[in-house]
């Protein structure tokens, strides 16, 4: 097995990982970075807003189920973008609401209804902030 290993495995992986670090490019920060970071901002504080007139869970949770929405319709929107195409509002507040729903999971929260809230409320502030096309 130590020869084996020696002999086939190591050359192999290490020819891998040289073909896969000089053949894959390597993209730069696009300048679409400061808009998924305003998109998150954005939807932070509709989900915090959205917790507080709900009364479920504490800021910091709603904040971040509302900024995985704000996230998840920014990119959803991402296409549209490029083409200069008007904003999808149905198709913002159904990502938002699946990210906040994923983002709830993942904080452990309980009441799926009210992270969708907080997604959705986010995913709809994003998309009414922002246009595609000035």
């Amino acid at each position: 097995m130590n020869r084996t290993l020696k002999g086939i495995v190591l050359p192999s992986v290490i020819a891998l990982n040289l073909v896969s670090f000089s053949l894959l490019p390597n993209k730069p920060a696009t300048a679409g970075d400061e808009e998924i970071l305003k998109d998150i901002g954005i939807g932070a504080a509709a989900g915090a807003v959205t917790g507080g007139i709900t009364r479920k869970g504490n800021l910091l949770d709603n904040a971040i189920e509302g900024a995985a929405g704000g996230a998840a319709a920014n990119r959803a929107n991402r296409r549209s973008a490029k083409r200069c195409e008007k904003r999808n509002l149905g198709r913002d507040v159904g990502v938002g609401a699946a990210g906040g729903t994923v983002a709830g999971v993942i904080v452990n929260r309980r009441n799926t209804i009210s992270n969708a809230a907080n997604g959705a409320v986010a995913g709809l502030a994003v998309g009414l902030f922002n246009k595609n096309c000035d």
